[in-house]
């Protein structure tokens, strides 16, 4: 269904679905600013004016930069041996000016390894549950994915910050991420 919103409106359903990308087409006299889900098209018309709207200079300022760019990226890393705390080598290293908001990731650790996390940055915040070690002979893996009960992302860094790599012990830890970079 489509569905045809002021600019007001359309910003506050973009904070609302995190996950989606702005799309936009740009003619001689306006764009044509949308973001799609599985159910709807949400449709925003913006003027092009002389001098410029509020609503012009606002998707001009703080949005079309951003917009027409989405992908979804994907990682994996193996840490084999882990260090002690913060692994030098990033899950996802830092882009500039944007967040890693992550989807799903998976782990998996070597028998009595590290205790893992994912951090927002080296000596960050803890932004994933510890996923703890295996002790019954076998490397466990873990997956964490989006569903009904996460059904935007599962957590993300700050603009700019590297996703990091924490390890409780010594041993050996492979991580994978699906990620979006916003």
């Amino acid at each position: 269904m489509e569905l045809k919103l002021k600019w007001t409106e359309f910003k506050n359903i973009c904070s609302i679905i995190f996950y989606l990308n702005i799309q936009y087409i740009e003619a001689d006299y306006s764009y044509l600013i949308y973001i799609n889900d599985s159910f709807n098209q949400y449709v925003c018309h913006v003027d092009k004016t002389t001098p410029p709207s509020s609503d012009q200079t606002d998707f001009e300022t703080n949005y079309k930069s951003n917009a027409n760019t989405f992908a979804v990226l994907s990682k994996a890393i193996d840490y084999d041996p882990t260090e002690v705390g913060d692994q030098a080598t990033p899950v996802v290293a830092e882009v500039p000016g944007r967040k890693i908001r992550v989807l799903s990731f998976a782990v998996s650790t070597s028998i009595n390894g590290p205790i893992v996390y994912l951090r927002d940055g080296i000596g960050g915040t803890q932004i994933s549950e510890k996923i703890l070690n295996a002790i019954s002979g076998s490397t466990v893996p873990i997956n964490y994915q989006r569903t009904a009960y996460y059904p935007i992302y599962l957590f993300q860094t700050s603009p700019g910050n590297p996703l990091i790599c924490n390890c409780s012990a010594t041993g050996s830890a492979s991580v994978q991420v699906v990620y979006v970079l916003i």
